[in-house]
């Protein structure tokens, strides 16, 4: 009788293994991705200077659409990426710096990587160039004419080369005076301000 019972048991034990077996290589190998190393092929991604915090936190938290047990990579969604841009931008940064009264044009637009590298960068901020040549591609107008003339006689005011007298440790450049998200006040002006020349009084003492 026992022997009876046995034989049913034995040839469900047959064919339960090969399940069990591919359940068991499925977890190792969701495992073993995991495991991979992204800086192992991609390490020029943290060559620069500046490296964006989410880097360093791992490459999941923005690539969560990646099979990187394989190559080339098979991709779910644009990059692999666990969400659209800004929307991706907007899990780490508050909403509140970049949707205020007066919206820089390609903050609108939700163009972040226009001007910011989401990796790492040799310039401060991760601009993907330095803040004066990069403003400058789209506000030509800066380089073939004076920027915020004032005085008798009149002087063009300095853009480059500066440090940053209300900014400690940051440069004197466009964002000086200009916030390059968004900002309470028209022309995306970093201080309350009607005009360019009520800004001087944030940095000139004897213009307040």
């Amino acid at each position: 009788m026992g022997s009876e019972n046995a034989l049913p048991k034995t040839v469900a034990n047959i064919f339960l293994l090969p399940l069990l077996l591919g359940v068991i290589l499925c977890w190792t190998d969701s495992a073993l991705a995991q495991k991979i190393d992204c800086l192992e092929c991609h390490k020029d991604l943290t060559k620069g200077k500046v490296v964006h915090a989410a880097v360093q936190m791992g490459c999941e938290g923005c690539h969560s659409g990646v099979d990187a047990s394989v190559t080339p990579h098979k991709f779910a969604g644009k990059k692999g990426l666990s969400a659209d841009i800004p929307d991706l931008c907007y899990q780490c940064h508050s909403k509140d710096g970049f949707t205020k009264k007066s919206k820089h044009a390609p903050v609108a637009g939700g163009m972040c990587l226009s001007c910011h590298s989401p990796h790492s960068s040799p310039n401060d901020s991760l601009l993907i160039k330095d803040a004066y040549k990069l403003c400058s591609e789209c506000h030509g107008d800066i380089l073939n004419k004076p920027h915020v003339v004032f005085g008798s006689p009149p002087r063009a005011h300095v853009l480059v080369g500066r440090e940053d007298p209300k900014r400690e440790g940051k440069p004197f450049d466009c964002t000086s005076c200009h916030v390059p998200h968004s900002s309470a006040w028209g022309k995306l002006f970093r201080y309350e301000a009607e005009n360019a020349g009520s800004l001087c009084k944030n940095c000139h003492e004897f213009m307040q």
